[in-house]
């Protein structure tokens, strides 16, 4: 059962760190290009929703894995 919240919890947490690593420079262009009144490239969006996806479902797979645990551990 402890390997099971160590596993959501390391998923849950990876979220911070993989936006970190990942999107810092897609989510710069943004800004950048906002701060200068003009639209960041398609192609930079895709890549942001993407990103966006893969951290939701580290947080739904970390959370749908402590549900397990806890319905488990009664």
């Amino acid at each position: 059962n402890k390997a099971l919240w160590l596993t959501a919890a390391a998923l849950m947490g990876s979220v911070m760190p993989y936006t970190i690593l990942f999107t810092r420079d897609d989510v710069k262009e943004v800004m950048d290009k906002d701060a200068a009144g003009q639209s960041a490239p398609p192609e930079t969006w895709i890549r942001l929703a993407n990103h966006t996806y893969a951290r939701v479902a580290l947080s739904l797979v970390g959370t749908g894995v402590a549900v397990y645990a806890l319905a488990k551990g009664h």
